[in-house]
């Protein structure tokens, strides 16, 4: 499992198509931290499988 620190993370974005195979997905951008010198900013994507994504979302607001 992968950890970012929260406030590198931007722009997240949650995919909700019950239709198609990428039903509950989330993109996001994981910047420069600036703690980490060997860490340039990458775009993640993840199939959230036990929650909804939107219970991801709401946790990350609330954290911030």
């Amino acid at each position: 499992m992968e950890e970012f620190p929260l406030d590198c993370v931007r722009d997240p974005v949650a995919v909700r198509d019950k239709t198609g195979m990428f039903n509950n997905i989330t993109l996001f951008t994981v910047v420069d931290d600036p703690r980490n010198k060997h860490s340039p900013s990458e775009m993640h994507i993840f199939q959230v499988i036990s929650r909804s994504v939107s219970l991801l979302f709401s946790r990350m607001d609330h954290v911030r």
